[in-house]
C-alpha cells in the first residue's frame, strides 16, 4: 500500500455499506415470505466501518492539528445532519402510530436515538436501528479528541487505545444491568483501536503485504472463529481487520463504481432501512411483492437516494462549514 494513496479506503467503504444494505433487505425478504434464504453474515460491514474510523481519523489528525472543540465540531457537522433530518419523520410516526416503528422489539430508545446514547447493539430499539452505530462512533470521537491536547499522533493513540482498553475491562467488571453501563462499556469499541494500530503501521510502511493471502487470511479467520462463542471484537473485528489490509493492498486497479459508493457510503448506510421499509410498503399495495423487483428497486433506491443526499445536504453543509470556519479565522486570525 503506497502511503499518498487511500483510495482503497472508499472501496472499503462500499463494500461494507452494501454489506449491511445486503444484510437488511434479505432480512426484510425473509420475514415477510419473499424468500428462504437468511443472510445475516453482512453485518460484519459494521466491523469493518469501526475500523476505517480509526484508521482515518489517525490520518486526519496526522496531517492536521485540531483542538477538542473544532475536531468535534467538523465530525459533528459530518454526521449530524442528516441523522436528525432523517429522524424527524420517524418520530412523528412514532408519535402517530407506534407500532409502526421497532415492532419487533420490544422497547424503543427515543431520547437515545436523539443524543446518540450507546445502550444497545440491538439497533432495532432506536428509531433508526442504525442509529447505534453512531453512538459507538461519537464515543470514540469524544475520547479521540481528549488527547488531541497532546498534539503527537502516537501519544493521541496511546492514550486513546490505553482508554478504550480500561472502559472495557472496567465493563466486563461490572455485574450490574443498566443499559448505558453496558453500552458505553461494550467491548465492539476495541474495533476502533484496531484502526489506529493500522494506521500506525500504514505510517512507517509496515501494511505492505499480499492482498490474495490476507483476503484468504481473512476468509478463514471468519469461518472458523463462527464456530465460537466470542466477543464481536475477537469474532467479526479480526476477520474484518484481515480483510482490511487485504484490500488496502490492492494494487493497480481501478474501481470508480466502487469507489462512487464509498463517497455515497454514508448517506446509503443511514437511510436504506428506511428505504427498504418505505419500498416495500409500496409493492405490497400493488401486490409486487417479486423477489427480485424488491432487490433490484430496493438497491437502485438506496444508492439514488444516498447520492442525492449526498450532493444535496451532505456536500453543501460542508461547503458552509468551511466558508464560515474560514470567515472565523478571518476576523479572529489569533
Amino acid at each position: 500500500m503506497q502511503r499518498n494513496n487511500i483510495d482503497q479506503i472508499q472501496w472499503l467503504r462500499g463494500i461494507a455499506a452494501l454489506s449491511v444494505v445486503f444484510t437488511h433487505l434479505t432480512a426484510k425478504a425473509y420475514s415477510v415470505g419473499m424468500t428462504d434464504f437468511s443472510f445475516t453474515k453482512g453485518s460484519i460491514g459494521v466491523d469493518i466501518f469501526f475500523i476505517i474510523s480509526g484508521f482515518i481519523m489517525m490520518y486526519v489528525c496526522d496531517r492536521k492539528e485540531y483542538k477538542f472543540l473544532a475536531f468535534l465540531e467538523n465530525r459533528a457537522v459530518r454526521i449530524l445532519p442528516l441523522h436528525y433530518l432523517l429522524l424527524l419523520p420517524l418520530v412523528i410516526v412514532y408519535i402517530i402510530k407506534p407500532v409502526l416503528i421497532n415492532s419487533s422489539s420490544s422497547g424503543t430508545f427515543v431520547w437515545e436515538s436523539f443524543f446518540l446514547i450507546p445502550v444497545s447493539e440491538d439497533g432495532y430499539e432506536y428509531l433508526n436501528p442504525v442509529v447505534w452505530t453512531l453512538c459507538y462512533e461519537f464515543l470514540f470521537y469524544l475520547i479521540f479528541a481528549s488527547f488531541l491536547f497532546l498534539k503527537n499522533i502516537y501519544l493521541v493513540s496511546m492514550g486513546t487505545i490505553f482508554s478504550i482498553a480500561v472502559i472495557v475491562i472496567l465493563g466486563g467488571w461490572y455485574r450490574g444491568s443498566n443499559p448505558f453501563v453496558v453500552g458505553v462499556t461494550d467491548s465492539i469499541s476495541l474495533e476502533f483501536c484496531y484502526g489506529i494500530i493500522l494506521y500506525l503501521l500504514y505510517k512507517h510502511n509496515k501494511l505492505s503485504c499480499s492482498s490474495v493471502l490476507f483476503f484468504i487470511f481473512s476468509v478463514v479467520a471468519y469461518f472458523a472463529l463462527a464456530k465460537f462463542q466470542l466477543p464481536r471484537f475477537i469474532k467479526d473485528g479480526i476477520p474484518s481487520l484481515l480483510f482490511f489490509i487485504s484490500i488496502v493492498n490492492i494494487r493497480n486497479l481501478e474501481l470508480k463504481w466502487l469507489a462512487f459508493l464509498g463517497d455515497i457510503s454514508y448517506e446509503i448506510y443511514l437511510c436504506h432501512i428506511v428505504v427498504l421499509s418505505g419500498i416495500y410498503v409500496v409493492l405490497s399495495k400493488m401486490n409486487l411483492n417479486i423477489l427480485w423487483m424488491y432487490y433490484t428497486i430496493s438497491l437502485l433506491t438506496i444508492i439514488l437516494v444516498g447520492y442525492l443526499m449526498k450532493s444535496m445536504i451532505s456536500d453543501r453543509v460542508s461547503l458552509k462549514f468551511k466558508s464560515v470556519t474560514k470567515a472565523r479565522r478571518q476576523s479572529n486570525p489569533i
